[in-house]
C-alpha cells in the first residue's frame, strides 16, 4: 500500500511526465518484473492519461521475460533477471510488442530484510550472489543484494540502463524498495524525454 506523502509524490511526477509526453506527441508502454505494475499505475494517475499511456508489461517470472519479451535466455541462465542487459532486453522487447517511443523497465530484488537507512540511495557496480549468508551464530543474514535495482529507459534520444542500490530496513522494506524505484523510474524518464 503507498503511503499518502508517496502518492502525492508520484502524481506530481506523472503530471510532469505526461505533461511532457503529450507536448512531443509520445507514446510510452512499462514493463515491469520488480514494481509489478506500480510504474504504469503511476503514469495512469494523471487524467487523459490514455492518450500517451499504451499498456504494461507485467514480468515477473523468467519465462514471461525469455517468451514474451525475447530476453536471451542464456543471459538468464548465466546472469538471472536482475541485470542490466536483462532490464535492455525487457525494455527493447516491450517497446517492440507495444508499438511505444517510450519505455520503462525495471527489475530488481525487492528483498525485505535488509539493513540500513530507510529510503537512502547508493549507487553501486557491485553484483552479489547468493541469496542468504549464515552469520557466525549461524542466523540468517540478509542477502546484500537486496534493495539492487536497474531501470530501463527508452526514449526516441535516449536508451539507458541505470543501477539503484535502495538500502532499507524494517516489515515495509519490499514495499519501499518498489515504491522507491517507481519514483527513481519517474524521474529518470522525465530528465530524459
Amino acid at each position: 500500500m503507498l503511503n499518502a506523502q508517496l502518492t502525492e509524490n508520484l502524481a506530481q511526477l506523472s503530471a510532469q511526465v505526461g505533461a511532457k509526453l503529450r507536448k512531443k506527441r509520445l507514446t510510452i508502454c512499462t514493463v515491469e518484473s520488480l514494481t509489478a505494475g506500480l510504474v504504469a499505475n503511476a503514469l495512469a494517475l494523471t487524467p487523459g492519461a490514455s492518450k500517451y499511456l499504451v499498456g504494461s508489461i507485467v514480468a515477473y517470472q523468467e519465462r514471461v521475460k525469455r517468451d514474451l519479451l525475447k530476453v536471451e535466455p542464456t543471459l538468464l541462465l548465466s546472469f538471472g533477471a536482475v541485470h542490466p542487459e536483462v532490464a535492455w532486453q525487457m525494455a527493447k522487447g516491450a517497446v517492440e510488442r507495444l508499438d511505444t517511443d517510450c519505455c520503462i523497465a525495471t527489475t530488481g530484488f525487492a528483498g525485505g530484510l535488509t539493513g540500513g537507512t530507510s529510503g537512502a540511495v547508493a549507487s553501486s557496480n557491485e553484483r552479489p550472489a547468493g541469496k542468504f549468508a549464515k552469520s557466525l551464530s549461524g542466523a540468517e543474514k540478509p542477502d546484500p543484494s537486496d534493495g539492487l535495482v536497474y531501470i530501463c529507459i527508452i526514449t526516441p534520444q535516449r536508451k539507458l540502463v541505470q543501477e539503484f542500490k535502495f538500502c532499507t530496513d524494517g516489515p515495509k522494506a519490499r514495499t519501499e524498495v518498489m515504491q522507491l524505484t517507481c519514483q527513481s523510474a519517474l524521474k529518470l524518464l522525465m530528465e530524459n524525454l
